[in-house]
């Protein structure tokens, strides 16, 4: 500070605007005490408090004051309040000469009431420190509230959200290991595949199917996308296996590959199966198709057998494992079609428990019959399933019979390794198993012909309750038909009153009934033969509509190609 303002001190005081504050005024000796109003200060300093400073002459007292024991204790103030004085905050709105004189000095005295005030205010300061506080940086009763309700609902959460993740990634991990199940049969292997791992036909298909001797075409979105096919490939040796006129090339590999479908539908409550639900629950659909493709490999030195299944319901690998185990004869791997047999078998159950997963909700409706109006979307529904099951059973019929053809052959060329009650019993098996499938297909058609007859007495039903609501409304009409004909007749002018209240009927009545009756009898007669002959009579009409469109489109041609003309000319 400058030596002008060394001998004073600033004490930050926050009266209110107004207050009046008594001073002791000193000038070479003579004192005066003099009140004074004090005038808004108009500034806030950093802890929002109202600034007025009083000074005091420290050098100018001899004895400690009041004025010197509060220099004392708030010479810590002095840097603030020499700060307050460079940026112009100095000027204390007090009447009476300013400390500029020479030699003057100013002795400010508080009175009782001013440190009243002055602590008052220091309270009031440290509450409005408080609440904000409590209302910035602090936590009031609503957010402490709401922190205990909200973070253990968060923590409840994220524990479900991790323990269902944890449990769809056992889920998946056991699909997985069940999708790419291999089974051991000797010296034959069996292995599934799922669809989801089946690689696409980007030329990993095409790789993996090599291995099976498949042609590349098969790895193709043509033949994934059919509802059935049967295929084969032989490989023989080019040695002949005897000499002379009968040598023949011994078959040293044979492959094959074959595709079957099974739609399975949800499952009923009351089902007729007791196999397991095939629809996923995740599943928004209520059904879910197993495009089941099956490819095969045999060597002839080890009689070796190579299976993959690919896109099988999740029980196949069990339930074939199951049907083997139960073979009172062991398999015969010197045969190319060893295990296609099983494979068949196991085909077929999933058939028929598709074919009664249809029926069952047939059964249903006709036990229950629903209300009309609510029968066509369901039934529809059902009739749809119905025809995608009669449709694959067809093609696994066709199947079959190229399957036992092909076998048939085969057996053929190796009856030196199979004997023939071995191959006759092969082809009667495959005969059997072909007509367990026809009879299958038989009733799948009937769950059609069912439903066609549900969706039959479902619109005889809705025809009956309209020909009810018609007689209805017919004998409405026979009702109060003859009482608006008499209230329209006598509401004509034919009829009138007159001034003495007589009733008077005029002499042209005639006149109605010569137009009536003979308006009626035509309209009849014109009824009856639109009736007898609405074919011809519309196919006149729309002859007659075709005429003209034809002319009108004629005359706007001409118009276009005389405007043509005039804008060339």
């Amino acid at each position: 500070m400058g030596t002008r303002w060394e001998s004073l001190f600033c004490i930050w005081v926050a009266p209110k605007s107004g207050a009046v504050m008594s001073f002791t005024q000193s000038s070479l000796g003579p004192t005066a005490i003099e009140t004074t109003t004090l005038l808004p200060p108009g500034g806030l300093n950093a802890y929002g408090i109202r600034m007025v400073y009083q000074s005091t002459d420290l050098t100018a007292l001899p004895a400690p004051t009041l004025g010197s024991t509060s220099s004392s204790s708030s010479s810590s103030n002095t840097g603030s309040a020499d700060s307050a004085d460079s940026q112009g905050l100095g000027e204390s709105g007090l009447a009476g000469p300013t400390p500029s004189e020479q030699g003057a000095s100013i002795t400010t005295q508080p009175t009782n009431t001013d440190l009243a005030s002055l602590e008052t205010v220091d309270n009031n300061n440290n509450n409005d420190t408080n609440s904000n506080f409590n209302s910035n940086g602090g936590l009031n009763q609503a957010g402490t509230i709401a922190i205990a309700v909200v973070l253990p609902v968060l923590a409840v959460v994220a524990a479900i959200a991790l323990f269902l993740w944890w449990r769809s990634r056992r889920a998946l991990a056991a699909r997985d290991v069940g999708s790419q199940e291999k089974m051991e049969l000797g010296p034959s292997e069996c292995s599934f595949l799922d669809v989801v791992n089946y690689p696409p036909a980007d030329g990993r298909r095409q790789k993996l199917l090599a291995h099976f001797n498949v042609p590349e075409f098969v790895a193709n979105r043509t033949c994934f996308e059919l509802n059935g096919y049967f295929g084969s490939k032989a490989s023989h040796d080019a040695q002949p296996s005897v000499t002379g006129q009968d040598a023949k090339q011994p078959v040293v590999s044979f492959t094959t590959w074959f595709r079957c479908l099974v739609k399975m539908v949800k499952k009923e409550k009351d089902a007729h199966d007791d196999h397991d639900e095939y629809v996923p629950k995740h599943e928004t659909k209520d059904y879910k198709w197993f495009e089941m493709s099956f490819f095969t490999r045999w060597d002839c030195p080890d009689n070796t057998s190579q299976v993959l299944c690919v896109d099988t319901p999740p029980d196949f690998p069990s339930e074939l494992k199951t049907l083997l185990e139960q073979r009172t004869q062991p398999l015969n791997f010197r045969d190319p079609f060893s295990m296609h047999a099983g494979l068949v078998d196991q085909i077929i159950v999933y058939a028929d428990v598709s074919v009664w997963r249809v029926r069952d909700p047939v059964r249903h409706l006709e036990k229950t019959r629903m209300r009309t109006g609510a029968i066509f979307g369901p039934i529809h529904e059902m009739s749809r399933h119905a025809i995608h099951t009669s449709e694959i059973l067809d093609a696994a019929i066709d199947t079959l019979k190229e399957m036992q053809h092909r076998q048939t052959t085969v057996h053929e060329s190796l009856h030196a390794d199979l004997d023939e009650t071995y191959r006759e019993q092969a082809k009667d098996y495959a005969q059997f198993q072909i007509s367990l499938v026809k009879s299958l297909k038989l009733r799948s058609d009937s769950n059609q012909e069912r439903l066609k007859n549900e969706i039959n007495l479902a619109f005889n039903t809705l025809a009956r309750q309209d020909n009810s609501v018609m007689k209805s409304i017919a004998l409405l009409t026979m009702i109060f038909l003859p009482a608006t004909f008499i209230s329209a007749l006598f509401s004509t002018t034919f009829f009138n009153y007159g001034d003495d209240g007589s009733w008077q009927v005029s002499g042209k009545l005639w006149i109605y009934w010569i137009t009536t009756v003979p308006a009626t009898i035509i309209i009849v007669v014109l009824w009856r033969i639109w009736l007898a002959n609405s074919d011809p009579i519309t196919r006149f009409l729309k002859g007659c509509l075709a005429w003209a469109s034809k002319q009108w489109k004629k005359r706007k041609a001409s118009v276009q190609h005389d405007s043509k003309k005039v804008e060339q000319a």
